[in-house]
């Protein structure tokens, strides 16, 4: 398995998620999880809410890897700030 922690590592697990393979996109999502729940719960101040947020999020992610050219889809404000405003407005 690619390097996660290097952006041409990162780089490279999209492009397998792209083409099916849902182990890359895993490591994907163990990656971020921490960082796009912490900064759900810095908006929202549950952590039950910010959990559901970050799913959202990836899942959202998942759904647009077609669109994505490279690991800045994956910083903290593209992976949480639409899921977060959904949940905060609700």
């Amino acid at each position: 398995m690619a390097n996660v922690t290097s952006e041409e590592g990162l780089d490279l697990l999209i492009l397998r998620a792209k083409v099916g393979d849902l182990d890359a996109f895993e490591v994907i999502v163990r990656r971020f999880q921490d960082m796009a729940v912490g900064y759900a719960y810095s908006v929202l101040g549950d952590f039950h809410l910010a959990q559901d947020a970050a799913q959202e999020a990836f899942v959202e992610a998942y759904r647009d890897l077609a669109r994505v050219y490279g690991a800045e889809v994956f910083s903290t404000s593209k992976v949480c700030c639409g899921p977060v405003a959904d949940v905060d407005a609700a």
